[in-house]
């Protein structure tokens, strides 16, 4: 009985791909636009031409998960990732950020493609997905594969350096106000103290012409 509905849910994935590729968006490559396409990127959910699928294979796994499309390669997961994302959903998501506009060795290591792959495999899941996506700035940086680009890292270093230049500006400002007000209160000081010495001088001479 068992057996019968391992066939049957299998059968079902079969019929879905089928369906899947016969898509219109689907039977265009997601990068180049050519036909026919014989991958797939599972964790992106899109497919792609012999060319581009090449291409792909060199990004690595976490950024694309490459795969033929063909029923014995393909597991019941992967159809299921198909089902819930597609060239038409990834492309327009990435039009927020112009995607198309990024070469395909760059595209899917944007935040933003990191985001949709994230996003995707939540909602394969059944997991609950509230984090908001990446702004149009965040969103076509790109990553490498421990994390964000050395350039990102390089901006983040200036922008700690700057942090640091200003912090150490407003201590200086601070100890110079400090200082200033310590010198002023002074001079207040030695003015009063002058003041009340001439005063008493005056009145001390007038005394003495009485």
């Amino acid at each position: 009985y068992m057996g019968d509905i391992k066939i049957k849910q299998e059968m079902e994935a079969i019929t879905s791909l089928e369906i899947l590729m016969k898509e219109p968006d689907n039977m265009k490559c997601i990068d180049c636009g050519s036909s026919p396409t014989i991958f797939a990127s599972i964790n992106n959910a899109v497919y792609l031409c012999e060319k581009c699928g090449e291409i792909h294979k060199t990004l690595g796994p976490q950024f694309s998960s490459l795969k033929p499309l063909s029923k014995e390669k393909l597991e019941e997961k992967d159809i299921i990732f198909l089902q819930h994302g597609g060239n038409g959903k990834f492309e327009k998501f990435g039009a927020a950020y112009r995607l198309q506009t990024v070469e395909t060795a760059n595209k899917y290591r944007t935040n933003a493609a990191q985001f949709y792959r994230i996003q995707l495999q939540a909602v394969v899941e059944g997991k609950q997905f509230d984090i908001l996506p990446p702004d149009a700035v965040e969103g076509v940086k790109i990553m490498t594969d421990n994390g964000p680009k050395e350039e990102t890292k390089k901006e983040e270093k200036k922008k700690g350096a700057l942090a640091k230049g200003i912090d150490s500006l407003v201590k200086n400002t601070k100890v110079l106000t400090e200082k200033s007000k310590e010198k002023f209160s002074a001079a207040q000081k030695t003015v009063a103290s002058n003041t009340k010495k001439a005063g008493k001088f005056v009145a001390d001479k007038t005394k003495a012409q009485l």
